[in-house]
C-alpha cells in the first residue's frame, strides 16, 4: 500500500511540475514560438527529466535576453548622455555669446 502511494505521489508531483513549467513557458512573450512548442515536448515527452531540462534551457535563454537587454540599454543611455552634453554645451555657447 505504501509503494503504490509513494507512486501516486510522485506521478501528481510530476504532473504539476509539468504543468507549471507548461505555464511558464507559454506564459513568456521573450521566446519564439518554435521554441516554446520545443520547450513543451520536451517537458511532456520526457516527464522526470523535461521539467528539469527546460527550466534550464529558459532560464539560459532569459538570461542571454537580460544581457542583451542591458547591453542595449548601456548604449541608448550613453547616446542620450552625448547629446544631452552636446546640447548643454550648446546652451552655454550661446549664453555665452549673448553676453558679449
Amino acid at each position: 500500500m505504501l509503494e503504490l502511494t509513494f507512486i501516486i505521489f510522485t506521478c501528481l508531483l510530476i504532473m504539476g511540475l509539468n504543468i507549471i513549467a507548461t505555464r511558464t513557458i507559454l506564459g513568456t512573450h521573450l521566446i519564439t514560438i518554435k521554441r516554446k512548442r520545443n520547450l513543451l515536448i520536451l517537458i511532456w515527452l520526457v516527464p522526470v527529466f523535461g521539467f528539469i531540462l527546460s527550466i534550464i534551457i529558459f532560464n539560459g535563454d532569459m538570461k542571454k535576453k537580460k544581457e542583451n537587454s542591458d547591453k542595449e540599454l548601456i548604449t541608448a543611455l550613453n547616446s542620450f548622455t552625448e547629446k544631452m552634453n552636446t546640447a548643454n554645451k550648446e546652451i552655454k555657447q550661446k549664453r555665452k555669446n549673448e553676453g558679449n
